[in-house]
């Protein structure tokens, strides 16, 4: 019975993460398209950050792998709020829909920048978390 209620206290924290992730990942992307001359290039933002926060996230909990941690909490932030914050589906929905626009420029450089932004943003929040 116990595990069961574990489970479901892990469900909930997941849960609570993704809708705060959604939430800000909405308005990120809301601010972002004032940027952006591409509404593509507007889901940048948000999976910049979650990129980035994701590896800063776990290089410190792997720094920090003596101590108790809550992995409920470690859950939550990874899977719920950083996993909402940055949708692949919503990467690759942009992507499909700049190619069948016939958005070349666009589709190109989301793909481009996407994988080089999302390497370096992960590169950087390694490093930070090993400062």
């Amino acid at each position: 019975m116990s595990k069961l209620i574990s489970n479901s206290n892990f469900f909930i924290f997941v849960l609570l993460g993704a809708i705060f992730g959604s939430y800000l990942r909405l308005q990120i992307s809301y601010l972002s398209e004032s940027f952006f001359s591409s509404k593509y290039l507007a889901s940048l933002a948000p999976n910049y950050l979650a990129t980035f926060l994701l590896a800063l996230l776990f290089t410190l909990n792997l720094k920090n792998a003596g101590l108790d941690t809550n992995q409920s909490l470690l859950m939550a932030i990874s899977l719920g709020f950083l996993g909402s914050l940055s949708t692949f589906s919503s990467f690759v929905m942009d992507l499909l829909s700049s190619f069948f626009d016939k958005q070349w420029k666009d589709c190109f450089l989301l793909f481009f920048l996407s994988l080089v932004g999302g390497i370096s943003l992960a590169y950087f929040g390694y490093k930070l978390g090993n400062v």
